[in-house]
C-alpha cells in the first residue's frame, strides 16, 4: 500500500512541474487544428491527422470550424551516399527527409509562414542481404517521419493564442 501511494506522489509530482514520458503528444494547444495536404498525398500530413486523433484532438473547436489549418506544401526523402567499400560499392547511406508547412489562422492569415523542418539517419547497407537492406531503409524513413511529425505538432502547439 505504501509503494502504491509513493507512486503516485510522484506521479502527481512529475505532472504538477510538466514532465510527460517521452513520446507523448501534450495536447493543450492543437484542438482545433485542422491538417491538410496541399501537396497530393503525403504521408506525413497523414500521419500528422493520425497522430492528432490519437490524442483525441478534434480538428474543430465545439462551433464546428476549425481554429487552424496545418497546410503541408511538401514532402520529400533523399538518400545519398557516404562510404564507399573496398569492394567500390556504397556501404553507408543517409537518408534526409524534409517537410515544408504553413500554420494559417480560420481567414487563411498566416500564422506561422512557410517552414521546413528536416531529420536525417544513416544506415548501413549490406551487400549481401539486399531484401534486409531495403527493409531497414523502410523502417528509417518511417522513423524520420515520426521524428518530422513530432516537430511539426511541437512547432504548432506554442503559437500565440493556442
Amino acid at each position: 500500500m505504501r509503494r502504491v501511494v509513493l507512486l503516485l506522489a510522484l506521479a502527481l509530482l512529475a505532472a504538477g512541474c510538466g514532465w510527460r514520458p517521452a513520446g507523448s503528444l501534450g495536447v493543450a494547444g492543437l484542438e482545433g487544428t485542422r491538417v491538410v495536404d496541399a501537396a497530393g498525398s503525403t504521408r506525413v500530413a497523414y500521419e500528422l491527422g493520425r497522430q492528432l486523433a490519437l490524442a483525441g484532438v478534434a480538428d474543430v473547436d465545439p462551433e464546428g470550424k476549425p481554429r487552424r489549418t496545418l497546410r503541408i506544401l511538401s514532402e520529400e526523402f533523399t538518400e545519398r551516399p557516404l562510404t564507399i567499400t573496398a569492394g567500390a560499392r556504397v556501404g553507408e547511406f543517409e537518408i534526409l527527409g524534409r517537410v515544408t508547412w504553413e500554420l494559417l489562422d480560420p481567414a487563411g492569415e498566416v500564422l506561422i509562414p512557410p517552414r521546413t523542418v528536416s531529420a536525417e539517419a544513416l544506415y548501413l547497407r549490406d551487400q549481401t542481404n539486399l531484401l534486409g537492406s531495403r527493409e531497414e531503409q523502410r523502417r528509417l524513413e518511417s522513423e524520420l517521419r515520426d521524428q518530422l511529425v513530432r516537430r511539426i505538432l511541437d512547432a504548432v502547439a506554442v503559437v500565440d493564442g493556442a
